[in-house]
């Protein structure tokens, strides 16, 4: 057996470490099946296919002897060789995901393919558009339906500065809703990068080789990837940079990464106080605890105690009505969520457990091992109460649970990091080993739901040239309703509504409406199809309206009496 991977056998003090150090390498090849166990325990609840748990298994086969020659010191051509190019390998799985995730992104609007959350990607392709010709921050397809009444400015929903300073002089460049999409999924895969600089400084080069797998095998992540345009996707590349800040001490950079990552949206400062819990434990200076727990709770205070009930959220918040009915005013919630911790427990109830297990299995359950793990605390808890708001605040691979992903993967890192320091391993064999085929069988599961109910079941099958022919016919001025796969194409104007919900509008009459006479492309609620049906039955019939053209399911419909405003 490799010498380096089992220590000295000279006896002397730091013989006995090592001697305990070659007896946990005995159990080191075996973390594969540690890892295929960590499935089966959810598995015996979930009730996997039985074909699908057979090739689970053979993958375990294959990864315990994959185990066994690293640990048996027979790979370490192998390891020389990943040590060698590490910086090259990770850039190239880093420009491979990227263009991956981008290919996904084109040809889902090339054929209008993607329905669930689309109306977000138009929703921030129309504040961009809008604020570049005078209307600040204004996207009516969200603020018209969801507050009533309506608000007319992003800060009533989110505090995102990064909108202006970051997105803004990029989207005027290139003002189409694709900018966003290829701005996400890039950064999205670049955060890989500061968590290699991590693994390879705390440990080396291959280290930080596994390291940016498991975060771009992380099923979250890849769920992000071909999802709607959100803020929040943007999060995890500073927040590793801020991580290696703050592990190296490097308090100006912190600072900086701290300031950028909440700039993205104000529940970011969530996540990011996890650091002020990390800095208390490890007793830091008190600059420390001023930037990493201060600034989150100071930032997160104003955003939604000034900022936002100045702007008009005031009333029929989320948490208002989560916690008191809409009976509380903004500071008040806090006196209800403080008041009655008892929501924990219901939170837990109510897919809290299975949330926490699914995030925990893509780790290998590491970052409960040490004290880094504090930083998922604070991102963690406000995902459970947030399972009692929202069914995907509970959801393993939503937006929300893509910092605590993070936060995770940074703890795993590190835990392996002290771990294997700790005794006589060679930390190459060691990294490869826990980072990549100890969670191995859980990320095959997740990356496999992901692709499921991410891409395969949100795909609508569309008639393209159709659409685009019916989006060509509309004037650029005009106000459109249309189905949700239809809306990122049309976010480039002042009014813009989501059909589907077009009665949750107050007074919404659009110049055009695009109608899907395939009820069940249109959408899987029973209640909003419905209202749909509802709603087609009463434009055709309706005095106010009159069909220009049709093709196939679709078919555009223009209000009469229309004088045109150029904006």
């Amino acid at each position: 057996m490799d010498s380096n991977f089992l220590g000295p056998r000279t006896i002397t003090a730091s013989s006995l470490k090592a001697g305990t150090g070659r007896s946990a390498a005995r159990f080191v090849p075996l973390m594969p099946l540690v890892g295929y166990l960590i499935w089966v325990a959810e598995a015996a609840i979930a009730s996997p296919q039985l074909n699908w748990a057979l090739l689970l298994a053979l993958w375990t086969l294959g990864a315990l002897l994959l185990g066994f020659w690293l640990a048996r010191g027979g790979a370490s051509h192998f390891l020389n060789c990943v040590e060698r190019n590490a910086s090259p390998i990770t850039l190239g799985m880093i420009i491979v995901a990227a263009l991956c995730l981008i290919s996904v992104s084109l040809l889902q609007a090339h054929f209008f393919a993607i329905s669930a959350n689309a109306e977000d990607t138009a929703y921030y392709s129309q504040l961009l558009w809008n604020t570049l010709h005078g209307r600040f921050l204004s996207g009516n397809v969200q603020q018209e339906r969801l507050y009533n009444p309506p608000v007319s400015s992003d800060l009533a929903l989110h505090v995102s500065p990064i909108l202006i300073v970051g997105l803004l002089p990029i989207y005027a460049l290139f003002p189409h809703f694709l900018t966003l999409l290829i701005v996400r999924d890039v950064v999205l895969v670049a955060a890989a990068w500061p968590l290699f600089l991590i693994a390879r400084e705390r440990m080396n080069g291959t280290a930080g080789v596994a390291a940016a797998f498991l975060y771009l095998a992380n099923p979250a992540v890849i769920a992000q990837g071909v999802e709607a345009f959100y803020l929040l996707q943007l999060a995890p590349l500073p927040f590793f940079f801020a991580l290696r800040a703050f592990l190296r001490d490097e308090f100006g950079r912190f600072l900086s990464w701290m300031a950028l990552c909440i700039a993205m949206r104000e529940d970011v400062a969530i996540t990011m106080a996890g650091f002020g819990l990390w800095a208390l434990v490890k007793r830091r200076q008190l600059k420390w605890l001023a930037v990493s727990l201060g600034l989150p709770l100071v930032w997160w205070g104003l955003a939604t105690l000034l900022i936002q009930p100045a702007f008009g959220r005031s009333a029929n918040s989320a948490l208002d009505v989560a916690l008191a009915d809409g009976s509380q005013t903004p500071l008040g919630i806090y006196q209800v969520l403080l008041g009655k911790p008892s929501w924990v427990v219901d939170a837990l109830r109510e897919g809290g457990l299975n949330y926490l297990y699914r995030l925990l299995r893509s780790v290998g359950f590491l970052s409960i091992l040490g004290l880094e793990g504090l930083v998922a605390a604070p991102g963690l808890a406000a995902t459970l109460f947030l399972g009692r708001v929202f069914y995907s605040g509970s959801d393993p691979n939503s937006r929300f649970a893509l910092l605590s992903s993070c936060a995770l993967i940074g703890a795993a890192v590190l835990v392996v990091s002290k771990i294997g320091k700790r005794y006589a391993f060679d930390l190459r064999a060691f990294a490869l080993i826990m980072l990549v085929l100890l969670p191995s069988v859980s990320l095959l599961d997740g990356v496999k739901d992901a692709i499921q109910e991410r891409l395969l079941m949100y795909t609508v099958r569309n008639d393209a040239v159709a659409l685009r022919e019916a989006i060509r016919r509309i004037p650029d001025s005009a106000s459109v309703a249309a189905p949700n796969y239809a809306l990122p194409a049309l976010g480039s104007r002042p009014k813009l509504f989501y059909v589907s919900y077009l009665f949750k509008y107050a007074k919404a009459q659009p110049d055009y409406v695009l109608l899907d006479h395939n009820f069940q492309r249109v959408t899987a609620n029973p209640e909003l199809r419905e209202q749909y049906v509802k709603l087609v039955s009463s434009l055709s019939n309706s005095t106010e309206y009159q069909t220009t053209w049709r093709q196939g399911a679709y078919s555009l419909l223009r209000r009469k009496e229309t004088k045109w405003k150029n904006f």
